[in-house]
């Protein structure tokens, strides 16, 4: 009998041991996991600065011939 108790024993430490290692893999990747997000949300950030120099920069008046051909103002049509 008493050998079967501890080979329970050692049962129950081996999962625990299995089930400490497969915690610690899970803290590694939801640290990965969040430093990921991060790393994304610093991507977004720096392409809404981009975004929001270019909406705001002067525009050259090439852009503005852009629009107005765009829009169809200021067309001419040929006379014959």
């Amino acid at each position: 009998m008493p050998a079967a108790g501890s080979s329970l024993g050692k049962e129950v430490a081996s999962s625990g041991d299995d089930l400490s290692k497969r915690l610690d893999r899970l803290e590694e990747l939801v640290r990965s996991i969040a430093g990921d997000l991060r790393d994304v949300k610093q991507q977004q950030q720096g392409l809404g600065v981009a975004v929001l120099r270019l909406e705001n920069r002067p525009k050259s008046p090439a852009d503005n011939n852009a629009e107005v051909s765009a829009n169809g103002v200021g067309a001419t049509a040929e006379v014959a």
